[in-house]
């Protein structure tokens, strides 16, 4: 059975909200957005909208602009595209260890998530 995973890209503007995975997760020191695995019984935009309050403290009011689904051989992944009015202050659990708000060139020079990476590549914002 594959996984079925999701997240939020919420943009700011120009910039988007990215946290850093900490140490006590796989791949730590990766950059990627809020998300997760996908409960039974939630949809991947439900999923997304629990992961970003768990990973990030909140999710203001926002409106869906897109969504990218990717497909590997580990599963299903959806990213939901996102816009707010203003960047704030993520109140982060232990999953990460560093949020940032970054501007799709900024990204590039981080360690990126392999499928961020191409997310950002397929909108232009790398």
């Amino acid at each position: 059975m594959s996984r079925q995973g999701s997240g939020m890209m919420l943009w700011a503007g120009d910039r988007f909200l990215l946290l850093r995975r900490s140490a006590k997760v796989p791949q730590p020191g990766i950059w990627n957005l809020p998300g997760g695995q996908v409960d039974r019984g939630e949809t991947p935009y439900q999923s997304a909208v629990r992961e970003t309050v768990e990973e990030a403290g909140t999710i203001p009011a926002h409106r869906v602009v897109g969504e990218h689904v990717s497909r590997t051989r580990q599963g299903v992944y959806t990213a939901f595209v996102a816009q707010i009015d203003r960047p704030f202050k993520p109140d982060i659990n232990w999953e990460s260890d560093a949020w940032a708000w970054v501007a799709g060139n900024e990204a590039r020079d981080l360690p990126l998530h392999p499928e961020l990476r191409r997310l950002l590549d397929e909108m232009g914002a790398v």
